[in-house]
């Protein structure tokens, strides 16, 4: 499990296969391995409380299909299949193998920090190489895929690195992952914290990623919200907002970083194009057409359908499909099986970062933080197949509420009837 978490970054990297990251063959050998051994592990594996939400989810994007199954085609199938396998693997078993191998926090924050300075120093190494003669990770190692989209920031003086990913932003949700859960093993050591943020800070920012950077923002606002309430959460917000916009007001050089990292992104919407060569779906595309399809059609339209049309060239409600996604799983949801299907995902999020705000637990809040922070970028982001999502989901379930944490600070008297280990009805019953 500790090997996992530490290499969860290996999204195209090191994979046979694309669209199945190397952690979903870890996942599933280890999963082969434990169903031989016959161990009392099988008797004990069960599906839980979510696991019932997560089905009526895929049914809702199965019944387009089975009401026409006629226009069912090679993309349908695929995604069909590819949907409940990724589930199955990188979240149940995750969350079963977690809590049957009585997995204590520490040793998933020590994983989480060695997997982010394992991604910093591969990083920082592209950084140079990129930026020196031109040469990334995909050349010196195995890639899942060949082709990769040239990305350049600050008015194309330097190139991104990608990571073991075909983007940086996909990179950057490896580090919303870890990062946060990373703090309980350094909070120990000021020395240790600091050698960790001089590595994977710059690391985290030569991925120039606009969407971690403001969801990153967001995170902490809504956690010291949870964790310290309103007023808290104003007075910071306005400590850090009000100096951040004067110095990016009043300096040429932070106000140029600005508009190249962030602000460009957002005037993306205001061009029809967005920017984007004409066989490449641009964010303000694909939701456009995104919201015209859970409007028209509320119900959704069916697993891989959007993929299948593109691959034979039709046209969806006007549109020319020039992807085979929408670009945000959330709408992907919606498409395929309707808005109930994306309300229901949506609260399925909420119960889980509910359940581990009500733990009054050091491991809860961070992985409270670690699931928010992906939660939110994968509303711009597709990759239902990346295993961060899954993992955060899986720890949410075995360090909140639904089962006892297998470390946890000592609870001071004020929270102490919040504690998990003052609720041993709750315990036992989860386990």
């Amino acid at each position: 499990m500790q090997f996992y978490i530490a290499t969860v970054f290996l999204l195209h990297g090191l994979s046979p296969v694309a669209g199945l990251a190397f952690g979903f063959f870890l996942a599933a050998t280890w999963l082969c391995v434990k169903l031989f051994d016959q161990g009392p592990w099988l008797a004990r594996m069960r599906f839980r409380r979510d696991d019932s939400l997560f089905g009526i989810i895929y049914i809702l994007g199965l019944l387009p299909l089975l009401l026409n199954p006629s226009a069912i085609g090679g993309q349908n199938l695929i995604y069909m299949l590819l949907w409940p396998v990724i589930w199955f693997v990188c979240y149940w078993w995750i969350r079963e193998w977690s809590l049957l191998s009585a997995l204590r926090f520490a040793d998933v924050s020590n994983a989480a920090a060695l997997g982010c300075l394992l991604l910093s120093f591969a990083l920082i190494l592209e950084f140079i190489l990129a930026n020196s003669s031109g040469t990334y990770l995909s050349d010196i190692i195995p890639f899942s895929i060949k082709d990769f989209p040239q990305a350049t920031v600050l008015d194309d003086g330097f190139n991104r690195p990608r990571g073991f990913s075909a983007e940086a932003g996909f990179t950057a949700i490896a580090f919303e992952c870890l990062l946060p859960l990373s703090i309980y093993t350094l909070r120990a050591s000021r020395l240790r914290m600091a050698v960790f943020a001089l590595v994977v800070g710059p690391a985290y920012l030569m991925l120039f990623s606009a969407a971690s950077f403001c969801f990153l923002t967001l995170t902490s606002i809504v956690f010291i919200y949870i964790t310290q309430g309103p007023k808290r959460a104003f007075w910071t917000t306005l400590v850090i907002a009000l100096p951040v916009t004067f110095v990016a007001i009043t300096s040429e050089g932070v106000s140029f970083v600005f508009y190249e990292v962030i602000a460009r992104k957002f005037l993306e919407f205001s061009i029809p194009d967005g920017g984007f060569t004409a066989d490449t779906f641009s964010r303000p595309e694909a939701y456009t057409l995104g919201l015209d399809i859970i409007t028209l059609r509320p119900f959704g339209i069916g697993w891989g359908t959007i993929s299948e049309m593109a691959a034979n060239g039709a046209v969806l409600f006007g549109t020319e499909l020039k992807g085979s996604g929408l670009i945000s799983l959330p709408l992907e949801l919606g498409a395929a099986g309707g808005v109930p299907a994306m309300l229901l995902y949506v609260w399925i999020v909420w119960r889980k970062l509910r359940r581990l705000a009500l733990t009054a637990t050091l491991p809860a809040r961070l992985v409270f933080f670690s699931l928010l922070w992906v939660s939110l970028h994968h509303i711009v982001v597709l990759e239902f197949w990346f295993p961060m999502l899954w993992l955060s989901m899986a720890l949410a379930d075995a360090f909140s509420r639904e089962a006892p944490p297998r470390e946890a600070l000592s609870p001071s008297p004020s929270r102490k009837r919040k504690s998990i280990a003052a609720l041993p009805s709750q315990a036992a019953s989860a386990q």
